[in-house]
């Protein structure tokens, strides 16, 4: 079951439903009329807990689609006691008593069911609550793009590992000009995402099909069109391990989908760099790497796409493994017929460079300067009017834009490591809408629009394209 946390939604800048909102305000009104006289500051606290309650439970709505489901697919996770309204969170500032009330009246109204939480063991849970089939039928039909503001949170974000539990967790740090540079790019890089509409061109059911299977994921995510902020999330304590980018919706989507991923309704195509992180870490020694595909460690097999897939998950493996302990996994080992230390001596064979980094966990390197790559690849995008989508070593442009992408991730490669990175070709994208241009090159809108009206794609398209019509052009 996927479990949104009230903490990880962002404070909504525009509130989806004024007349809900109004509506639970005065059901909160009506249950303490009796008990006190209400103040100024609890009615603006219980409106601000309304809003952000609102939209998780909006994005669960999204999440879930379907009045098909009988089972509560999603809950979210809501604190009631002062505990989660403390120290620097993201809930901090907000009352948990307006939350209380917020909650007691979406109750009384019928739109939610609770299942509370409470403290065991010193520990903290919170309650959790989704949607009732009345809210989903009455209050969660209107699904459109909206332009909105880059969220005031922090897309920074520093961690560490613990190695005893087994868990990643949040680390302080001071603001120093380098920081303050990715924060500024991030929120550039941001807005112009904010103001695209990013969404996937597929019907109801492929939808929903999509959807149900992002949520059974051992780690289950919600799809939903309106999480598009991207963050860049170090490790280690270090600004030099990590800083991927983390967030957008279609970085969770099963990589066969994406390309139904459209951008401002235009198909996209998927360019990715070949053996990137095996380039870098020669690169970054001054060494020329071996010739061939350097996934190739001379394994003879039936399925070779499959055998290349555990060598580079394995090669990966190595990379990040900081312990030195990693194993691959059985099932691989029963496939290729070879032990373990066979396989890891073949790799050697062929990566002598590799046995140096053992223990070392040098792929949080990588990954830094992946992430140096990616950033240049989309703000140099966005400076040309190009939307890019980042999954980490790949990007998503829309279609037209398949040769200045390519350009472009040759010269970032080129301006953060050196040399000429290999390009795959372009995954070509798929859609459900066959979209119309004017001679001139510019889409028609109005057939955009009025295509397919009623389901979620266009309706969530819809309000895009109303505010393009409205946007003056210079």
């Amino acid at each position: 079951m996927y479990q949104l946390h009230l903490s990880s939604i962002e404070e909504p800048a525009t509130c989806r439903h004024p007349d809900l909102v109004r509506l639970v305000l005065h059901q909160c009104e009506e249950q303490s009329r009796r008990r006190y006289k209400t103040q100024h500051r609890i009615l603006l606290a219980r409106q601000r807990i309304a809003s952000y309650i609102l939209r998780g439970l909006d994005e669960l709505s999204k999440g879930v689609w379907s009045l098909m489901e009988t089972d509560r697919p999603a809950t979210l996770c809501v604190p009631l006691s002062k505990h989660g309204y403390s120290g620097d969170g993201p809930l901090a500032g907000h009352s948990h008593v307006a939350a209380r009330d917020v909650i007691e009246a979406l109750l009384t109204l019928g739109l939610i069911e609770v299942e509370a939480g409470g403290l065991v063991d010193d520990q903290h849970f919170p309650s959790k609550l989704w949607p009732t089939k009345k809210f989903l039928s009455e209050h969660a039909k209107s699904v459109t793009w909206l332009p909105r503001k880059v969220s005031k949170s922090d897309p920074i974000i520093l961690k560490n590992f613990d190695p005893v539990t087994k868990e990643s967790y949040r680390v302080s740090f001071a603001d120093t000009p380098a920081i303050r540079r990715m924060r500024k790019n991030l929120k550039r890089i941001n807005q112009a995402l904010l103001d695209s509409a990013i969404a996937l061109a597929v019907d109801e059911f492929l939808l929903w099909r999509i959807r149900s299977r992002m949520s059974q994921n051992n780690d289950p995510k919600l799809l939903v069109f309106d999480r598009v902020e991207l963050r860049r999330i170090f490790a280690r304590s270090s600004f030099e391990y990590g800083g991927r980018f983390y967030g957008g919706w279609w970085q969770s989507v099963p990589s066969e989908y994406r390309r139904f991923v459209t951008i401002n309704g235009q198909p996209t195509v998927e360019i990715d760099y070949s053996t990137l992180h095996p380039l870098m870490l020669y690169a970054i020694h001054g060494e020329d790497p071996p010739p061939g595909d350097l996934y190739d460690v001379w394994i003879e097999s039936k399925d070779p796409p499959r055998v290349r897939r555990i060598i580079k998950a394995t090669f990966n493996a190595i990379l990040n493994d900081a312990s030195g302990y990693y194993k691959i996994p059985d099932p691989d080992l029963t496939f290729l017929g070879m032990s373990n230390a066979q396989v890891r001596t073949r790799i050697f064979k062929k990566h002598p460079l590799l046995r140096q980094h053992i223990r070392q966990g040098v792929g949080l390197k990588l990954q830094f300067l992946d992430a140096q790559i990616a950033e240049r690849v989309m703000l140099t995008l966005i400076d040309s009017g190009t939307i890019a989508l980042p999954v980490h070593d790949s990007f998503l442009v829309p279609a037209h834009r398949e040769d200045d992408l390519k350009e472009v991730m040759i010269e970032a490669y080129n301006a953060e490591i050196g040399g000429k990175p290999l390009v795959k070709d372009a995954v070509i994208g798929q859609s459900l809408i066959d979209s119309s241009f004017f001679p001139s090159g510019a889409m028609d809108l109005t057939y955009e629009r009025n295509l397919h009206r009623d389901s979620y794609y266009h309706g969530y398209l819809r309000g895009f394209f109303e505010h393009q019509a409205t946007v003056k052009r210079p």
